[in-house]
């Protein structure tokens, strides 16, 4: 009897790719644009500019594990990215102005949304301690829906309350998360 052996093929990253375009000089001559390392380059301005550089145990904190990522975030500056995929800096520069006025930055919340859990976490968690108005109604106005010229009214009932158990739960499952505390 044959044994059927599967193989599973490996994701190639975007910075692998990238690395690749250097590699095999693919930037030299008319037509060919990169597109790995205009890709990664488009990847790494989407990022905030306050994680940049940080080390992996800060982003990892923040929930940011993606290994492709991560290696993205390590790099500080346009300078460094230059040095790192082998591009000089006015075409980065160019590449910037190409996708400044073009459509390459509107998926900006796309690519913060897999964050969101971790804010929520960390707001709900600053204000079940500090209580502070601008805390509560941020909560209020994210997950119940509330805002100040409806006539939504939120219960704040025993009922609808959390239990002490319910609240450790919650606190367990954000610590397993990684959510800020």
């Amino acid at each position: 009897m044959a044994v059927k052996t599967t193989q599973t093929k490996r994701r190639v990253s975007l910075v692998e790719k990238a690395k690749k375009d250097k590699e095999v000089g693919a930037g030299v001559g008319r037509g060919n644009k990169m597109e790995s390392t205009r890709a990664a380059f488009r990847a790494w301005l989407l990022k905030p500019r306050i994680f940049l550089g940080k080390g992996e145990h800060v982003l990892n904190l923040l929930g940011i594990t993606d290994v492709e990522t991560v290696e993205l975030y390590s790099i500080r500056s346009q300078g460094e990215f230059s040095e790192k995929f082998g591009v000089g800096e006015p075409t980065l520069s160019h590449w910037k102005r190409e996708m400044q006025n073009g459509n390459d930055f509107k998926d900006f919340q796309i690519e913060m949304r897999g964050l969101t859990k971790n804010v929520m976490g960390a707001l709900y968690r600053q204000a079940m301690a500090e209580g502070d108005a601008p805390r509560v109604k941020l909560w209020l106005q994210t997950v119940e829906g509330w805002n100040e010229s409806s006539n939504f009214k939120v219960a704040m009932g025993v009922e609808q309350g959390l239990t002490d158990e319910e609240k450790a739960a919650i606190d367990r499952m954000l610590e397993k998360l990684g959510a800020p505390t």
